[in-house]
């Protein structure tokens, strides 16, 4: 299995926030995250990075602390469960193997990551993510992907709860 790949926010380990945002996969061709979230940051175009964050942005926090898309990932971390490209299209998905990979690597990185909470996105990999988290001590909130149709309130909803809980 590749290494993970992890976007850790300038301001992750020092902020109050300090939320890992657990994506499920990649399909087709990778590229690294430290590269690719300050270019979308930038404009160019992802609909997942951009449902999402329009989501966070609509919280109670983001509309307290007027925070931006850029303050928002700034305190945050992000990291695909499964690392690597899980095939050449959308469609394709992450076998049973990979999964169980998955769970062993990110059981070895939350220690050294320390998020004060996680952001679980889709169910799917909620089902092999969730115990690793759990075990890890590390208050969460799963929400669906954003190619299900969810409402952008679900992501606020979800920004605000995980930054009300103390770790």
């Amino acid at each position: 299995m590749p290494s993970p790949d992890i976007w850790t926010g300038p301001h992750f380990a020092g902020s109050d926030a300090g939320v890992l945002l657990l994506g499920e996969s990649w399909p087709g061709a990778t590229s690294l995250l430290s590269s690719y979230i300050p270019a979308w940051l930038a404009g160019a175009g992802d609909t997942t990075y951009t449902q999402i964050t329009n989501g966070f942005l609509r919280s109670r926090r983001a509309k307290r602390l007027k925070s931006t898309a850029r303050s928002i990932w700034d305190e945050s971390a992000f990291l695909n469960f499964i690392p690597g490209s899980v095939g050449a299209t959308i469609a394709s998905r992450p076998t049973s193997k990979m999964y169980v990979a998955a769970a062993a690597l990110l059981h070895s990185i939350l220690p050294s990551l320390s998020p004060r909470g996680c952001i679980i996105i889709g169910f799917e990999q909620s089902d092999h993510s969730r115990a690793v988290v759990e075990i890890a001590r590390i208050p969460y909130v799963v929400v669906p992907h954003p190619r299900s149709g969810v409402s952008a309130d679900v992501y606020a909803y979800a920004w605000d709860c995980v930054h009300r809980i103390k770790r």
